[in-house]
């Protein structure tokens, strides 16, 4: 894959300019893959639908990956004292 096309597909944008919730693309993900599987895709547009949903698993690939980094982070700086359960 090609620098542009990796940073094109994480510049998906919500309406409003901001970072495309993840919820909103697996949502747009969803409607995407009912049109394919029940055939109502327009042929004119089919390859654009395809590519789109390409774009929105990666996104959400990555959208995935970014926040395992931030859990991984934070649960590595807990002392150990914090993350054991007191004997009660």
């Amino acid at each position: 894959m090609s620098d542009d096309t990796h940073d094109h597909m994480l510049d998906l944008t919500s309406p409003d300019g901001g970072p495309l919730p993840y919820g909103d693309a697996i949502e747009e993900l969803e409607q995407i893959l009912g049109e394919l599987d029940a055939g109502s895709a327009d042929v004119d547009r089919l390859a654009d639908r395809v590519k789109r949903a390409a774009d929105l698993v990666r996104y959400c690939r990555h959208r995935l990956g970014v926040v395992r980094a931030d859990v991984d982070a934070v649960v590595g700086d807990l002392a150990p004292a914090e993350r054991s359960t007191p004997d009660a």
